[in-house]
């Protein structure tokens, strides 16, 4: 494991460059992955802007504001707000994915058996937060 400061492997945090410009990915909440495979997720190699495009219109709106909406896809709900934290959601096979928006705000995301986005479990006011109208 790389730890030098500015590059690689780092305790808890992945430093790579995209685009010229330095960034830093924090894993502060699925610990129990080894840091090559929270990268793996999160670090694409290829740039998504040609995926995202030929999504419907409405479902692009979507995933650049970082909402939720009946109907997408595991891979557009990944797009879209991310992977679950992986300690309350071990494997991503299961029929509900649990988040947190915060300390006092979780959601749950449930698929229908086609894997599509069956409904967003939650308060109002978290609702108004992830699900698009």
């Amino acid at each position: 494991m790389d730890r030098h400061p500015g590059r690689g492997l780092v305790r808890h945090r992945v430093n790579v460059e995209i685009k010229g410009g330095k960034q830093s990915i924090g894993n502060d909440y699925s610990r129990d992955l080894d840091l090559p495979t929270f990268a793996k997720r999160y670090i694409v190699a290829t740039d998504p802007t040609a995926k995202l495009s030929s999504y419907p219109p409405r479902i692009r709106r979507a995933i650049e504001r970082s909402k939720l909406m009946p109907g997408m896809t595991r891979e557009q709900v990944l797009m879209s707000v991310g992977y679950p934290v992986s300690s309350e959601n071990p494997t991503l096979d299961a029929k509900t994915w649990r988040y947190w928006l915060s300390s006092f705000a979780e959601f749950q995301v449930v698929f229908d058996d086609h894997w599509q986005l069956k409904q967003v479990i939650t308060d109002q006011q978290t609702s108004n937060l992830v699900e698009m109208d």
